[in-house]
């Protein structure tokens, strides 16, 4: 109440609009105030301290389009304000915070590079803004749902987009790549059900989608790609000793020298390179964060 005063108090406060050009009007969205904006551009706010799970670091923001009307929702036809980003980043930073608090190691990490969490928090807000721009070109430009029956209009639920679906029908999706820790082999569900409404969750009442399995599996899955990662370390690195002794028997004892012997000292060599370089590939290359975050695809084959 006291931010809606104050606004209606900014509003008749400020001076007109005097700039050349459409412009879209200054508003009260029910949660912010927003000023006059120029046609064609995106207004920027922090988010609102109303709520316990909005980061007040983050921005709300709110289109004013080229004809100098506030954006509207495909969906619900209503000037619209997009709060997404105001809690979307609540429980990754919790978790995040709560796992440096058990680690010394992450703790460390996170303490001494915040350029680095900041970037990726960066890119994961990036990444999340175009999905967001294609969802909603999508709803514009996709024909009316025209099949008897109800169903679940589509809609944006923060990090995918969800087709019109008829009523009791279980949505599946794969998991966006949205976050490190995502799989996107698994699958995420969205359930309609038999009334035409998405399903709400019984704690908060909201709309909700299970992403539960995006990241179950993840830990268990990087576990087993430690080991064997260190089994494949450790079992060339014993490959490039054993031929290494076996080159030097060969050599040292003269009396083996003949042709038999020369195409096995060859066929060694060939395997201690090969080792050594799957030695160089999998210390210098896979273990490098910066570049296998850099290569997604090719990290999925090693």
């Amino acid at each position: 109440m006291n931010a809606q005063f104050k606004c209606y108090e900014k509003m008749v406060r400020d001076a007109s609009y005097n700039k050349p050009g459409l412009y879209c009007n200054r508003t009260w969205d029910g949660w912010l105030c927003w000023d006059d904006t120029p046609a064609g551009t995106l207004s920027l706010q922090s988010c609102p301290n109303h709520l316990n799970d909005f980061n007040e670091t983050e921005k709300a923001t709110k289109y004013c389009d080229e004809t100098g009307n506030w954006f509207k929702h495909p969906v619900t036809n209503q000037t619209w304000s997009n709060y997404t980003f105001c809690n979307i980043f609540t429980n990754y930073k919790i978790k995040r915070t709560m796992s440096s608090f058990a680690s010394t190691e992450n703790y460390d990490e996170i303490t001494t590079e915040p350029s680095s969490v900041e970037t990726a928090e960066n890119l994961i807000r990036q990444k999340i803004m175009n999905a967001q721009f294609k969802c909603y070109e999508k709803m514009v430009r996709d024909a009316s749902y025209n099949k008897p029956g109800l169903y679940c209009n589509r809609t944006w639920d923060g990090w995918l987009c969800w087709d019109d679906t008829p009523a009791g029908t279980l949505s599946l999706q794969s998991c966006p790549n949205h976050f490190n820790d995502f799989d996107e082999t698994e699958k995420v569900t969205k359930y309609c059900d038999e009334t035409g409404n998405w399903f709400k969750h019984p704690e908060t009442n909201r709309t909700w989608s299970n992403y539960t399995f995006c990241n179950k599996f993840t830990d268990y899955k990087i576990k087993m790609a430690r080991i064997l990662y260190y089994m494949a370390v450790v079992g060339h690195t014993l490959s490039i000793i054993s031929l290494l002794i076996s080159l030097a028997i060969f050599f040292y004892f003269k009396s083996l020298s003949c042709q038999r012997i020369t195409l096995h000292k060859n066929l060694f060599f060939s395997y201690v390179f090969n080792s050594v370089f799957t030695l160089i590939q999998l210390i210098v290359v896979a273990n490098d964060k910066e570049v296998v975050s850099q290569n997604p695809v090719s990290i999925g084959k090693i």
